[in-house]
């Protein structure tokens, strides 16, 4: 998009960063790649045992059919299950 394409929505939108310099959004960039980086640190990078995890939660949702006890009979297998695949037990 043209610049000044984008200048009337940001002004708009977003009005108490008109006024802001470059380094300002600079930081800003720097600070979310950071945070970003601990983040994936922290999980160690390896989104494959989350997303089996998810898939797992999701197996046991599809199979729960009675949502009165969901609190019984879902909530705390799939803890079970997203603790033993996330530390893998």
């Amino acid at each position: 998009m043209k610049p000044s394409n984008l200048k009337r929505p940001f002004e708009t939108n977003h009005n108490q960063y008109k006024d802001k310099t470059i380094d300002f959004f600079e930081n800003k960039l720097k600070d979310f790649n950071q945070s970003r980086k601990v983040m994936r640190d922290l999980t160690g990078g390896d989104n494959q045992k989350i997303v089996e995890t998810s898939y797992s939660v999701s197996l046991l949702i599809a199979k729960c059919s009675a949502a009165e006890t969901i609190g019984e009979i879902l909530i705390k297998p799939a803890a079970k299950i997203m603790a033993e695949l996330v530390m893998e037990k």
